[in-house]
């Protein structure tokens, strides 16, 4: 359902917020996905346990071995007490979690393919952040009891919405299957697709972004009908049109890569609108009430704020699940969870706040 527009407004930002990264990035790819199907029988094994840590993860790097447990995360200091409000918003973990969606829909193409799967938590108490990257190719994702989504997971959400008839409802059957999948309360979510990120960069003027290499992807087919998004290595200033191929490009490296892209354009919005403060709510407004579904409700305005008040972003974790820690790749262009150690990262990292 759609809401009043501070709310969503509110809502983007603070999932923005937990998956923004300091880190620059480079471009990713994927390509497209295949067709839908679901298999039952019992999911991948695997109950959470163990007290990982929660590091920042770059696929692709030199990293420890899937079976070795990452450093015991620590207690969640005491804070001041929340509002009765700001306490209805946390769920039973005492946390806040936002599952962020972002659909390919446009024409003239059909259905939903949910390029951007990422899942954020607030602990309102110690003020950490997690974000975590679910890659569009991921496959044999448990979703429920004794039953796995054998395809791509970027067709789940077109699956449910074929079932459910609508948006809403698709979203929150995507929020049940990956609470299943991570063993963690979700409460919330939020879903815009592509005309929704490139109103919402131009309603601020653009971002900028800040580049190691340079990103020639001559056969990207941008929404205007144009080809190509060519940016040099170091500052670039993008519009709404050159933010999207930014975040899609998929010709030059990794599914992984692109998803650090993802999170890094994401960055550059949230640090553009506190630059302009106030006033960028008046611009943001109308984009946000007729781009963004979500199931955040106007009373729950004041609270997020209370909310995203406390975070530390500047300590925030920020995850891709690819591989080699979190993820093997049988075979090319697909990711298959190391489903008991994605289970115990989440156990400890989104563990219930005290």
């Amino acid at each position: 359902m759609r809401h009043t527009p501070i709310a969503l407004l509110l809502t983007a930002v603070l999932v923005a917020a937990c998956s923004s990264t300091s880190t620059t990035p480079v471009p990713g790819s994927a390509p497209p996905s295949a067709g839908p199907s679901v298999a039952t029988g019992a999911p991948p094994s695997g109950t959470p346990s163990g007290t990982p840590g929660a590091p920042t993860d770059v696929p692709g790097t030199n990293e420890p071995p899937a079976t070795e447990a990452p450093p015991t995360a620590e207690p969640t200091p005491a804070g001041p007490t929340l509002s009765p409000e700001a306490q209805a918003l946390l769920g039973t973990d005492g946390r806040w979690t936002v599952l962020l969606l972002g659909t390919d829909a446009r024409p003239p193409l059909i259905g939903h393919r949910t390029d951007l799967m990422i899942v954020a938590t607030v602990d309102p108490i110690g003020g950490r952040v997690v974000a975590v990257s679910l890659p569009r190719d991921t496959a044999q994702v448990p979703i429920a009891d004794g039953e796995t989504w054998q395809p791509k997971v970027n067709l789940l959400f077109q699956h449910f919405l074929d079932q459910q008839g609508n948006k809403a409802a698709a979203a929150q059957k995507l929020v049940e299957a990956f609470s299943y999948t991570f063993g963690v309360e979700i409460d919330d979510y939020a879903f815009i697709d592509f005309t929704g990120v490139i109103r919402a960069i131009n309603a601020i003027d653009g971002v900028d972004v800040t580049l190691d290499a340079r990103i020639d992807d001559p056969n990207f087919v941008n929404p205007d009908g144009s080809m190509g998004i060519h940016l040099k290595a170091g500052l670039n200033h993008l519009n709404g049109q050159k933010a999207l191929a930014f975040a899609r490009t998929r010709h030059q490296d990794t599914d992984y890569q692109r998803s650090r892209r993802q999170q890094q354009l994401i960055s550059a919005a949230i640090e553009k609108v506190r630059g302009l403060g106030l006033d960028a709510v008046p611009r943001l407004l109308t984009v946000a009430e007729e781009e963004i579904t979500t199931d955040i409700s106007l009373a729950s305005a004041p609270a997020i704020m209370e909310v995203l008040s406390r975070a530390d972003l500047e300590g925030r974790k920020t995850i891709v699940l690819g591989p080699t820690k979190w993820a093997t790749s049988p075979i090319r262009y697909t990711n298959v969870l190391r489903i008991d150690v994605v289970r115990q990262f989440f156990a400890s990292a989104f563990a219930p706040v005290e």
